[in-house]
């Protein structure tokens, strides 16, 4: 379940930046105010998620050092991304050539993000390789240690066989 939540910020990362390039299409091409408010909206919310689910992962797992650094760093780039995003969403509506130059920053911000979301993705597929190998380290362990056991008890049930047959073979005469 940890390896999926990077791979749902990276998605909600997506739908947000894909709203934001909508919003100024529909600006340049003069689209109805509501649809304008809607994409808005749906950016706003799409950032919230990915917000939200940061906050999660962080409060849902225990972080090893290298998932704490790349947890801040991905933190901050979300916040820089949200700052000139702002930009954007406030200069959109004023002045759409320079709403589009900060686009720019905000596209370079994006990219940065996405770098780091999938530096996490890698980085939590690298830590559930390593835990199944470890898994499958422990289970040959525990295998071989019930394969002892079970002989080392069939053992016990031989040795008390064959000390009770012949403590019935003494007694019986034999």
């Amino acid at each position: 379940a940890e390896s999926v939540r990077p791979g749902d910020l990276g998605s909600a990362l997506q739908a947000a930046h894909s709203d934001l390039y909508r919003l100024l299409t529909w600006n340049a091409a003069c689209v109805d105010e509501k649809q304008m408010a809607k994409a808005e909206a749906s950016f706003e919310s799409a950032v919230k998620t990915a917000e939200t689910g940061l906050k999660t992962y962080r409060a849902s797992y225990s972080l090893g050092g290298e998932e704490e650094a790349l947890l801040k760093r991905i933190e901050q780039a979300l916040a820089l991304y949200k700052e000139n995003t702002g930009q954007v969403l406030s200069m959109q509506r004023l002045d759409f050539t320079a709403a589009v130059s900060f686009m720019w920053t905000a596209q370079d911000n994006f990219q940065a993000l996405m770098k780091e979301t999938q530096q996490m993705i890698a980085l939590e597929s690298r830590l559930v390789e390593e835990a199944k190998g470890a898994a499958v380290a422990s289970a040959g362990s525990t295998r071989v240690l019930f394969i002892a056991i079970t002989v080392a008890a069939l053992a016990v049930l031989a040795l008390i066989s064959v000390l009770l047959g012949r403590a019935i073979a003494s007694a019986v005469g034999g």
